[in-house]
């Protein structure tokens, strides 16, 4: 786990004009996978959106599978000021209260299995076109 690495820890990944608040990696059983954290005490969707978290990018070793796993961090009564169309591509945790961590899944997981039935309204978060939340990044 590093706190706001100044630069990818591999040539395999890869980011432009982007820093994460937290970046860890696991590579255990033929799967590898990074994990951005950004902490956001004070949640802004426009300041959120304005990082540029999409140039994030992973090439996997040949014949292992990789993945990038995005997690948004907020502190517990904060959830209201978060549009929940991230869903698409973050994790949310709501940290603090009577259990630590609370966490919120991924819709494109729901999605896959089908049960997901309104995916055109999470293409926009905050009211702008987000081309980025359509498909998670995977090796």
């Amino acid at each position: 786990m590093q706190a706001e690495p100044l630069f990818p820890p591999s040539r395999r990944v890869s980011w432009t004009a982007y820093r994460p608040d937290l970046l860890g990696h696991r590579n255990e059983g033929g799967k590898e996978e990074f994990v951005i954290a950004e902490c956001e005490t004070h949640p802004s969707m426009k300041r959120f959106l304005a990082k540029n978290f999409s140039s994030v990018w992973f090439q996997p070793f040949l014949f292992q599978t990789g993945s990038i796993r995005r997690v948004l961090a907020i502190p517990q009564g904060r959830l209201g000021r978060v549009d929940l169309a991230l869903r698409r591509s973050w994790e949310i945790w709501v940290l603090g209260g009577e259990r630590p961590i609370v966490r919120i899944g991924l819709l494109w997981r729901a999605e896959t299995q089908g049960r997901e039935t309104n995916a055109e309204s999470n293409r926009t978060v905050g009211g702008v076109h987000n081309p980025w939340t359509k498909v998670p990044i995977h090796g």
